[in-house]
């Protein structure tokens, strides 16, 4: 008896589970989502709230898990009806384990939105796991794989533009971006302090300095104190923000004969009078 009725809890487990997938799409792999263009007064502190709860959520510091929920929260009160942030709020979600929140917010968000096609791929992601739990509850053994996450970009932002004049424009910015990311090395590397510096903004911040000036101080002292530096980049992505603002993540080794570290550093350029500077620079990952 206990046989029979486990075969038929399988096969209704198993229709639930392909119901689910075929619906929405795919099974696992959560995609990206594109992040949709800000009108120009309110593009600058969208960004850099958008950017603080990436940096927050990407942070393997559990201290941080409050800190980035409100900032999701806050962000969908103020914009939502837009898909990105539903996306990434959910995303989170599921990161730290709260799938039936995440779940929530995604069909939330396809209500508001038909042609939410990437959403809808999420939420597969989510109807999946969620039948493998089930399955597992009627049969120990059964593994469970947590559902994959990818983060909403803003790139595909610009690359989905019906302006094909503005994506020209913002492929070539990348372009010079990343030639600055390749020279601001070299400076770093040759310990060569004026041409270094010369690569951030004259408002740049550090969250370790009271201002500018402190910071530039600071820097200075570490270029000349080694004997040497070496600087290796690898896994670089560049992010169109807007026309003039580009982020560049990547994971950067430190070698000098003080100190050797690798952390994942996020780079946010801007074009201030004619020339990309760095405005801001954050170490989000080891």
């Amino acid at each position: 008896m206990f046989e029979k009725n486990r075969k038929i809890y399988r096969k209704k487990v198993f229709k639930l589970f392909v119901k689910w997938a075929v619906i929405c799409g795919v099974m696992f792999g959560l995609n990206s989502l594109v992040l949709a263009e800000k009108s120009s007064s309110t593009a600058s502190s969208y960004v850099k709230d958008f950017q603080r709860a990436m940096t927050l959520s990407q942070s393997a510091k559990p201290e941080y898990q409050d800190a980035a929920l409100k900032q999701w929260r806050e962000l969908q009160s103020q914009y939502p009806t837009d898909k990105a942030v539903a996306n990434n709020y959910a995303v989170y979600l599921i990161k730290i384990g709260r799938i039936e929140e995440a779940r929530a917010k995604i069909e939330y968000a396809l209500k508001t939105d038909a042609v939410g096609e990437i959403l809808m791929q999420n939420l597969s992601a989510i109807y999946a796991y969620q039948a493998q739990k089930a399955y597992q509850r009627l049969f120990e053994k059964a593994p469970v794989i947590s559902p994959k996450v990818v983060w909403a970009s803003v790139d595909e932002a610009v690359k989905k533009t019906p302006e094909q004049g503005k994506m020209a424009l913002v492929d070539a910015n990348i372009d010079k971006v990343l030639g600055r990311v390749k020279n601001w090395k070299i400076a770093w590397e040759s310990q060569n302090v004026p041409k270094y510096l010369s690569f951030y903004a004259s408002d740049f911040l550090s969250p370790k300095h009271p201002n500018h000036s402190s910071w530039r101080a600071a820097r200075k002292r570490n270029l000349t104190k080694p004997r040497f530096i070496e600087i290796n980049l690898s896994n670089i992505e560049a992010i169109a923000l807007g026309v003039d603002l580009i982020q560049v993540v990547f994971s950067q080794h430190y070698k000098s004969n003080l100190f050797d570290d690798e952390v994942t550093k996020s780079m946010v350029w801007s074009l201030k009078e004619g020339e990309w500077k760095i405005v801001s620079e954050r170490v989000v990952g080891k």
